[in-house]
């Protein structure tokens, strides 16, 4: 089912507002949940459909990793990623999202 135009254009503005899903959505007439959905679906639709991600795992120990292999690490906002070799970009620019909203 194709997006509506409107819910294109509410996830543009949003992302050009730089406000959290919430904040943006207060007063209207959508949630903020509502509108995360909506840009995962708009973001999928022009991907050509929905797409597999690999899924990041969280890790709380700061212990070295096991494989030997030396992570590219991100500090973002006091949170710290580790980006293995074969990370997909989608799945990191996800999380990178979800840390920039607040959410």
């Amino acid at each position: 089912m194709a997006i509506d135009a409107i819910w294109v254009k509410r996830v543009e503005q949003w992302q050009r507002s730089g406000l959290s899903s919430e904040a943006f959505a207060a007063g209207k007439s959508f949630t903020g949940g509502g509108l995360r959905h909506m840009a995962h679906r708009v973001r999928s639709e022009s991907r050509g459909g929905l797409q597999e991600i690999a899924l990041a795992r969280v890790v709380t120990s700061t212990a070295a990793p096991s494989s030997g292999e030396t992570p590219v690490v991100v500090d973002f906002g006091g949170v710290r990623i580790e980006v293995r070799r074969g990370a997909s970009r989608d799945a990191l620019a996800l999380v990178l999202d979800v840390l920039k909203s607040g959410r």
